[in-house]
């Protein structure tokens, strides 16, 4: 599952909102927790090919959080991303 969300995203970028870029807003490190935490912001634009619809040239600014844990390593051992996909997709005009 993870590896098609991966590639939903790559084709997303590639050819759907070639222009798309992040913006990253804040981060935060817990030492104790070995936690990472990261804000930011998803900038795209629809002027590719695919998708639901023709392009629709509609812009998308639309927060997203990640949540990082790492092992006495440093190597990542646990990650999650919160993202309403949907207000993006609705910004863009796919909903």
């Amino acid at each position: 599952m993870l590896l098609l969300q991966y590639e939903w995203m790559v084709n997303f970028k590639a050819n759907i909102c070639p222009d798309a870029k992040f913006t990253i807003k804040s981060t935060a490190w817990d030492f104790d927790r070995k936690v990472a935490l990261y804000n930011a912001v998803f900038h795209c634009t629809h002027t590719g090919a695919g998708g639901p619809c023709d392009a629709t040239n509609k812009h998308a600014d639309t927060d997203y959080f990640y949540h990082v844990e790492t092992n006495d390593e440093g190597k990542v051992t646990s990650m999650q991303k919160v993202w309403n996909d949907g207000h993006c997709l609705k910004q863009i005009g796919w909903a």
